[in-house]
C-alpha cells in the first residue's frame, strides 16, 4: 500500500521502457494447486469526497459492524509526494475486519480496498472464481458506492484501480532462489555471502497501468527465512462501469508478471501448476 505515490508518478510517465531484462510475456498465468499467495487486495481510488470526514465514515462502519465487528484507525494513504498540510484534522482510513480477520475493507476519503489475506485454514479462495476475491470485492465497492450515494448525495468518480497480491516462497540458499526467481537470484547473488537481507523493486509502463513490485527477504516467526513478494498494478479506469473489466485486466497483468519471474518448471514443481 505504500507504493501509491510512486504508481502515480509511474503512470504520468507512459514513454517509460520496461525494466530491463524482460522476458517474452505469456498469454497468462495457469491455476497453481498450491499458490503460494497469503494476501490479495482490489481498490478503487476516486476523486476526494470532502463530505466522508471521520464522523461519516464511523457511520459506515455502524452501518456494516455485523458483518465487521472490529476496526482500526490508521492515517490515510496519501497520493502525492512529500508533505501535505491540513486545515484541521489530517485524513485517516479505516480498516473494517471481519470475525475471521481474512477480510477487511479499508475505507478513506479518495479510495476503497477489500483485503483478503490467508486464514488459519490456509485456504486460497482464488481471484476470478465465483465468491472469490474479484466478485466479493465488486460487491462491497457497489454497496459502497451505493451508501455514498444515499447517505451524502454524492455519486463516485473513479480514477484507477488497483489489484495486489502478495506472495511467499521458502528456499534454501542462492542457488535454490536463482532457480525460483533468476532475475532475483541474478542481483542477490552480486552480495558476498548471497543470503543477506535483500529487496529488489522492479517496474512495467504500460499505456494505462503500471506494475510495480517489491521482491525482499523476511524471516517467518518460527525463524525460517521466506522471500515475500508484493505486486501490485494500477490501471486507469473511465466510469464506474468500466471497473469489472480493468480489474480482470489488473489481475491477468500482475499474474503475467508473476509468471515472467517465476520460471513454468518452477511453478510446476513447487506450487503444481496445472494447463
Amino acid at each position: 500500500m505504500c507504493l501509491d505515490a510512486d504508481r502515480k508518478l509511474a503512470l504520468d510517465r507512459q514513454d517509460q521502457a520496461c525494466f530491463a531484462g524482460r522476458m517474452a510475456s505469456p498469454t497468462g498465468l495457469e491455476q497453481l494447486e498450491r499458490a503460494p499467495i497469503v494476501e490479495a487486495v482490489c481498490g478503487v481510488l476516486f476523486d476526494k469526497i470532502e463530505t466522508l470526514d471521520a464522523i461519516e465514515i464511523g457511520s459506515y462502519r455502524e452501518h456494516l459492524r455485523d458483518r465487521f465487528p472490529r476496526h482500526k484507525v490508521v492515517p490515510a494513504i496519501a497520493s502525492t509526494v512529500g508533505f501535505e498540510v491540513y486545515d484541521g484534522l489530517a485524513p485517516v482510513r479505516v480498516w473494517l475486519v471481519d470475525a475471521t480477520e481474512t477480510t477487511i475493507v479499508q475505507v478513506q476519503q479518495d479510495r476503497f480496498y477489500f483485503n483478503w489475506q490467508i486464514g488459519k485454514d490456509g485456504q486460497y479462495p482464488r481471484f476470478t472464481k465465483a465468491g472469490g476475491v474479484r466478485e466479493r470485492a465488486l460487491a462491497e465497492y457497489a454497496a459502497f458506492r451505493s451508501w455514498i450515494k444515499d447517505r451524502l448525495g454524492v455519486e463516485m468518480r473513479p480514477r484507477n484501480v488497483d489489484v495486489t497480491k502478495v506472495d511467499q516462497f521458502a528456499w534454501q540458499g542462492i542457488e535454490d532462489l536463482a532457480a525460483l526467481m533468476p532475475a532475483v537470484g541474478a542481483v542477490v547473488g552480486l552480495v558476498e555471502d548471497g543470503v543477506g537481507n535483500f529487496l529488489v523493486k522492479l517496474e512495467e509502463n504500460g499505456p494505462s497501468h503500471v506494475v510495480v513490485a517489491s521482491v525482499g527477504s523476511a524471516m517467518q516467526p518460527d525463524g525460517a527465512r521466506v522471500t515475500r513478494m508484493e505486486t501490485t498494478c494500477t490501471h486507469k479506469v473511465a466510469s464506474n462501469e468500466d471497473i469489472d473489466s480493468a480489474i480482470t485486466e489488473a489481475n491477468n497483468l500482475v499474474n503475467a508478471f508473476f509468471a515472467r519471474c517465476v520460471p513454468k518448471v518452477e511453478r510446476d514443481r513447487r506450487f503444481g501448476g496445472t494447463p
